[in-house]
C-alpha cells in the first residue's frame, strides 16, 4: 500500500508538473488513495502499486479492478478518473 508520504509526493509532483486546478490534484491523489485500497482490501495487488513495474502487470490489474461491476460504474460516474490513474 502507499504510504502518506508517497500520496504526498504524488501530490507534489501533479502541482509542479501539470496544470490541474488544485480540485482536479486532490481528485486524483483521493482516486489514487481509493484504488489503492481497494485493489488491497480485493487481494489484486498484495504490494505497493510503485513496485508495480511492467505496463502489461498494470493493464491485468486494472482489467481485473474494472471488470467489478461496482468499479466499472464507479469509473463511468467519475468520467473515467480512475482509468487514468
Amino acid at each position: 500500500m502507499i504510504n502518506n508520504t508517497q500520496y504526498q509526493n504524488f501530490l507534489k509532483w501533479l502541482e509542479l508538473n501539470t496544470d490541474l486546478s488544485e480540485k482536479s490534484i486532490n481528485n486524483y491523489v483521493r482516486g489514487i488513495e481509493r484504488v489503492t485500497k481497494d485493489l488491497c482490501r480485493l487481494k489484486i495487488i498484495q504490494k505497493s502499486l510503485e513496485e508495480i513495474k511492467g505496463g502489461k502487470e498494470l493493464r491485468t490489474i486494472m482489467n481485473n479492478y474494472f471488470s467489478i461491476s461496482e468499479y466499472k460504474e464507479l469509473n463511468r460516474r467519475g468520467n473515467n478518473i480512475y482509468r487514468f490513474i
